[in-house]
């Protein structure tokens, strides 16, 4: 009797699951649904109430404060339960608010805790003449750098890094007020829930007009470097990322997507954010610290130099990851948008036969930098909360994904990342509409042709 077609029986038989599905669903997915279930900060519970022990903490190795624990619960509130920290102290400054109505809920970190301390002004003892010499070695450093940048970016590039620097700088010297009530709004609990007239009339009303003003030396000493490496590096890398994506879209067929005028919009984008983050950390990390300690009478170079001096140059950089977070969407909708926008304006009235008349070379700008501000607004916004909260106070640096963790836990959970954006709207509305418009003016002033025009 002939045996079976071994082909035929191998192709028709029902298989089971094979060995590497296997160990996919066993070793990623059950894992993360089960995390997912449970959460990073979940807490078994049996049905019955019982009191806090530490057998029942699921978090025990990555909280510290699972030692020692004898909590009662409070009797105002019977579904809170305040743990003391792992210091010992037992005071209310290291206390943790549990939320757990059924006794199954996730842990919630009280949004206080998400912003960290308050901390004092900041004073500045030490050596005028070294605090000097420190500003001055960081600028003469800083100032090569972009030299060379320019040096390697063409003849003619310095052009577009004048224009970006001087339209950099003033547009967000303008709106200074603005982006200190925003900030002020991302890391202090006392104006978080406020919206920006009342929290405006509180500081007016508390620390009076200059308040409104604390950080304006790096802020304008910042974004003239910022703007000048974010526009020159995005227009001196534009032809070369252009042909070199012609260049790889024409070496297999698979790979004609490449062959993009907007993809190679991003890729400068994100190059130039990149460059930009790295000249900006530093003065945006000592703006937003004198904003958090109210420095409003404190000269901003002793500021910095004294900080530098007792915290260390990774005080400068602590807050690089975030920065990009925040910077490299920003700028490929910023620059992106506004290039693409006035790049249809200008193509549409050539195709229909309009005259360009000197209120639409005004007007296609604007309206461009407009549609720019809220795009590259809304693409930033959480990068700039992160940004603010990592530079907001001294100390240990907290990790980003910490920060990130501790906002999804709190009582805000998404929302959180989006504490001050309706007055982040009106400021990187008039920042980046002056922005764009000065740019596009001086870069026309020096001799360039208008953004979008040719």
């Amino acid at each position: 009797m002939a045996g079976p077609d071994v082909s035929n029986w191998r192709s028709t038989r029902r298989r089971p699951l094979s060995s590497f599905s296997s160990r996919v669903i066993i070793g990623v997915v059950l894992p993360l649904a089960l995390r997912f279930n449970y959460g990073a900060h979940a807490f078994s519970y049996k049905n019955s109430p019982k009191p806090f022990r530490n057998s029942v903490c699921r978090t025990k190795k990555r909280f510290p404060f699972t030692r020692n624990i004898a909590s009662t619960q409070d009797q105002n509130t019977p579904n809170n339960f305040d743990i003391p920290n792992d210091s010992g102290t037992g005071d209310a400054s290291g206390l943790y608010s549990l939320r757990n109505p059924s006794f199954s809920q996730e842990r919630q970190v009280d949004w206080e805790e998400v912003l960290g301390t308050d901390l004092p002004p900041l004073k500045v003892p030490g050596s005028l003449w070294k605090q000097y010499s420190i500003a001055a070695a960081s600028t003469c450093v800083a100032t090569l750098l972009c030299w060379l940048l320019i040096a390697a970016s063409g003849v003619g590039a310095w052009r577009y890094y004048l224009a970006g620097g001087l339209c950099a700088a003033i547009s967000h010297t303008v709106p200074v007020p603005i982006d200190v009530v925003k900030t002020r709004k991302q890391i202090d609990p006392t104006l978080a829930n406020m919206n920006f007239i009342e929290a405006t009339s509180y500081m007016l009303k508390n620390e009076g007009m200059r308040s409104l003003w604390a950080g304006l030396g790096p802020t304008l000493f910042g974004y003239l470097i910022e703007g000048a490496i974010k526009f020159g590096v995005y227009e001196a890398t534009k032809p070369y990322v252009r042909r070199m994506l012609v260049f790889l879209s024409g070496l297999a067929p698979s790979m004609a997507f490449l062959n993009s005028h907007i993809l190679s919009l991003v890729f400068c984008g994100a190059a130039s954010g990149v460059a930009a983050s790295i000249f900006l950390c530093p003065m945006e990390a000592l703006r937003i610290r004198m904003v958090a300690q109210h420095n409003t009478g404190v000269n901003w170079v002793r500021a910095g130099s004294n900080i530098l001096a007792t915290e260390g140059a990774g005080f400068l950089f602590r807050g690089i990851t975030p920065m990009l977070y925040k910077q490299v969407p920003y700028t490929i909708t910023k620059n992106g948008s506004f290039d693409v926008v006035t790049r249809a304006a200008y193509g549409f009235l050539r195709n229909t036969g309009t005259a360009i008349s000197p209120r639409l070379k005004v007007g296609i700008p604007v309206i461009a930098g407009a549609v720019a501000s809220i795009l590259s607004c809304i693409a930033s916004q959480p990068g700039d909360m992160l940004l603010s909260l990592q530079n907001a106070n001294a100390g240990e640096r907290r990790r980003t994904r910490d920060i990130v963790r501790d906002i999804l836990s709190s009582n805000r959970g998404m929302n959180g990342f989006m504490v001050g954006i309706k007055t982040r709207f009106l400021h990187v509305g008039v920042t980046v509409t002056l922005q764009l418009f000065l740019y596009d003016s001086i870069k026309q002033l020096c001799g360039i042709a208008a953004t979008g025009s040719v």
